[in-house]
């Protein structure tokens, strides 16, 4: 039960960062606080670094959808990566957050070499995210044109970023 209510509290926080009059902090501070909790709870053993870490990842990964800035740098590598761009790529997004969950991989060890279990299930849950979140963005909005997409996208990404955290326990 807490794991549901910490994936629809971590929804809220990605839709509130999209809402006019909101900052998008709530989402970026949000979400990886909601997910940091999980882990602090069912995750086992970790280090305070590696929390650390994985939190900052992924306020990172949130704060950017692969698209224009003006940010030259930045812009640079979103152009290198961003098949859309200069338009959102919520598959790198997904991707992105999908990855910020290395430190936990990492802190488990390597090994049997660099391809471990952790590390298996590490890249299947990024790319499932990726896959989810620029999946329904293009459905909702190429195939079959839902009103309040907005609502119905933002809600989704910030459920399934702590609901596939059970795949790294």
């Amino acid at each position: 039960m807490i794991k549901i209510l910490l994936s629809l509290l971590s929804s809220i926080f990605y839709r509130l960062g999209g809402l006019k009059g909101f900052n998008t902090k709530f989402r970026d501070f949000g979400c990886p606080t909601i997910a940091l909790l999980f882990m602090l709870k069912y995750g086992s053993g970790y280090s305070f670094w590696t929390h650390f870490l994985a939190f900052g990842l992924t306020f990172g990964a949130l704060t950017t959808y692969w698209d224009k800035s003006k940010n030259k740098f930045k812009d640079t590598i979103c152009q290198a990566i961003n098949w859309q761009y200069p338009e959102d790529n919520f598959y790198l997004h997904g991707y992105f957050v999908g990855i910020a969950y290395i430190p936990y991989v990492i802190e488990r060890g390597f090994s049997g070499g660099l391809v471990t279990p952790g590390m298996v299930v590490l890249t299947l849950r990024a790319l499932l995210l990726g896959i989810l979140m620029g999946g329904l963005n293009y459905l909702v909005h190429n195939k079959i044109h839902v009103k309040h997409t907005d609502w119905i996208e933002e809600l989704f990404r910030g459920l399934i970023i702590v609901a596939t955290l059970q795949m790294l326990l």
